[in-house]
């Protein structure tokens, strides 16, 4: 026997529960292996000083204290939010812990799972607490508590008072349980109310004091609130993904742009007769001035919407997402080459294949070649067979239909949008749809009566959609043609 002899052997071997043979094998072992021989000298001592101890009787009731507090220990674990495995932990042990057994036992299985409990909260609770999650480039952090800066470095937790200052080509990420900060360079940011564990987390607050600062809010961001302020503004949002800049070029100016959701941008600035507050919604800007307060919301930029685009990079956006804008461009944006983003970092959650099929997507658009533009296609489609009820599909078949008009198969483009339309009859999409057959009938297949339908049945069915003012523009120039 080469190897040294395991835990079990060992005990097996003391209590004389093992074979002649495997007696004689172990014990040649143990007379050439000092290692072992300590092992066993150990695990003999422990039996000896366990069987001199006095045995202990449990007190009157102890079983019904035991009960009363394993099921306090429960309830805990719910009004905490414990982590599911751990709850599932305690319910397995209820039925085994509840047996007649040693009074010693139960002790011991109590403080188990008490300190397990006391474990699991501490734990789930210092998720709260934003921390430095990743650091590319130089950047300083401003400790309150020791008043020293230092290199920011990963894990280092926030607390109130603390700032982070940003190099130049250089970019931080916060994250708690609730949110995710990207600092870009030039930044510096100033905690000004941070999470407590165990408390509620209604006050969550950042300064700006220059830079730009993008932020996503995740799952257990639920009846929190946050506000990102400015020299001149303050941001307050209840679950969305937005940007917020104060950078050097937009001098006395802050600027906000909204991916998704809705945020309140409220100017510092009083001014009579005029409103110091707007409300932003998804795909829209305003930007505060010195000498004014919001202007009213407009659209993004191009250059504007690629730069909020990097907030899918953080939190808990989509893993998956059609890079267009919610802007009324985004049916000439479907229209044309443009990616499906996959997160950097939770591309395991997705299937294998679909990672390829990226690739393959990636290599056609490289190449402009019509063929591997097909084959993406069609292993795309292939994908979506296979996993019929993926969040994911609508955004795969916008996809597919857009690189069929891409390569110029108008009519397979149009029988993907119908699917589209009549799968998906619930979702926001379904005007970008319709919007994006007007044009294909109008300018691929040269169809203007399809075309018009298409447009009409936009501004009948979705008054209020992005895609409004394009249909109503594609009537107007097919509208001539319609005429006796």
């Amino acid at each position: 026997m080469s190897r040294h002899v395991n835990f079990k052997l060992m005990s097996l071997y003391l209590d004389e529960r093992l074979s002649q043979e495997h007696k004689r094998l172990i014990g040649a072992h143990l007379s050439t292996c000092q290692n072992c021989k300590e092992e066993l000298l150990s695990l003999k001592t422990t039996t000896n000083t366990l069987k001199s101890l006095p045995e202990t009787k449990e007190s009157e009731g102890f079983d019904f204290e035991f009960r009363q507090k394993l099921n306090e220990a429960l309830a805990k674990s719910d009004q905490k939010q414990v982590y599911g495995g751990f709850r599932s932990i305690l319910e397995g042990l209820r039925p085994i812990i509840l047996r007649p057994v040693p009074v010693l036992v139960k002790a011991t299985a109590l403080i188990t799972v008490m300190a397990f409990l006391i474990t699991s909260i501490l734990w789930n609770q210092s998720a709260v607490t934003p921390a430095i999650a990743s650091v590319q480039g130089e950047a300083e952090v401003y400790n309150s508590k020791t008043k020293q800066w230092g290199n920011a470095q990963k894990g280092t937790l926030l607390k109130k008072g603390d700032i982070i200052r940003v190099a130049k080509n250089s970019q931080i990420t916060v994250e708690s349980k609730r949110y995710a900060l990207l600092l870009k360079e030039d930044t510096e940011v100033r905690a000004v109310g941070i999470e407590k564990p165990f408390g509620q987390s209604k006050g969550i607050s950042y300064e700006l004091d220059r830079g730009k600062i993008l932020v996503a809010t995740k799952k257990g961001f639920k009846d929190s609130k946050l506000k990102i302020g400015s020299p001149l503004a303050e941001v307050s949002v209840k679950g969305t993904g937005f940007l917020v800049d104060v950078s050097p070029l937009r001098e006395n100016k802050t600027w906000v742009g909204v991916l998704n959701g809705q945020v309140e941008v409220s100017s510092k600035i009083q001014l009579a007769g005029l409103s110091s507050k707007v409300l932003v919604g998804a795909g829209k800007a305003t930007e505060i001035f010195s000498d004014s307060t919001p202007t009213t919301p407009r659209y993004l930029a191009e250059d504007e919407w690629k730069a909020v685009q990097e907030i899918y990079r953080i939190g808990e956006q989509p893993q998956v997402a059609l890079l267009i804008s919610m802007t009324p461009r985004r049916v000439h944006e479907l229209l044309r080459p443009v990616g499906l983003y996959i997160s950097d970092d939770k591309t395991k959650a997705l299937p294998k294949e679909l990672i390829k099929i990226i690739a393959q997507i990636d290599e056609a658009i490289v190449a402009e070649s019509k063929q591997k533009h097909l084959d993406a296609i069609y292993s795309l489609e292939n994908l979506i067979a296979k996993y019929p009820d993926s969040k994911y599909n609508i955004q795969f078949l916008f996809f597919i239909a857009k690189y069929y008009y891409y390569v110029n198969e108008y009519h397979k483009a149009i029988s993907v949008f119908d699917h589209i339309i009549k799968e998906y009859p619930n979702s926001n999409l379904v005007s970008l749809a319709l919007c994006a057959k007007g044009l294909i009938y109008e300018k691929g297949i040269k169809d203007p009566t399809n075309a018009l339908l298409a447009y009409k049945a936009v501004l009948a069915n979705y008054p209020n959609s992005l895609e409004v003012k394009e249909a109503a523009t594609g009537l107007m120039r097919l509208r001539p043609e319609q005429l006796p």
